[in-house]
């Protein structure tokens, strides 16, 4: 019953930000997806730093991408990597910096 519940919040949070994707811009839209999906607190339990270091570097070059294209969509961000793939680009890892104390 638990699994059923998860696969019903899942399929309730693909329909809300598909929602919000009509209203709003794809930077918007990929940082509620990180939140809902909670992809970073799995990462946080069974992941490494490197692996979150991939997911900022991966929201960075989206950033980059809509800077070119106002109306970047799922279709686009599915596009480039399928692009990144196809010709062996590796989307850089960028060290994510921490405040001094």
């Amino acid at each position: 019953m638990r699994n059923k519940q998860k696969l019903i919040d899942f399929r309730d949070n693909l329909i809300y930000l598909n929602s919000k994707l009509a209203t709003t811009n794809f930077i918007i839209f990929f940082n509620e997806f990180i939140e809902k999906s909670a992809i970073l607190d799995y990462i946080e339990k069974n992941g490494s730093f490197d692996d979150l270091q991939d997911i900022f570097s991966l929201f960075q070059k989206i950033k980059k991408w809509t800077e070119f294209n106002k109306n970047f969509s799922v279709k686009n961000l599915i596009s480039k990597i399928n692009l990144h793939n196809k010709f062996n680009i590796i989307i850089e890892r960028q060290i994510i910096k921490t405040a001094n104390k």
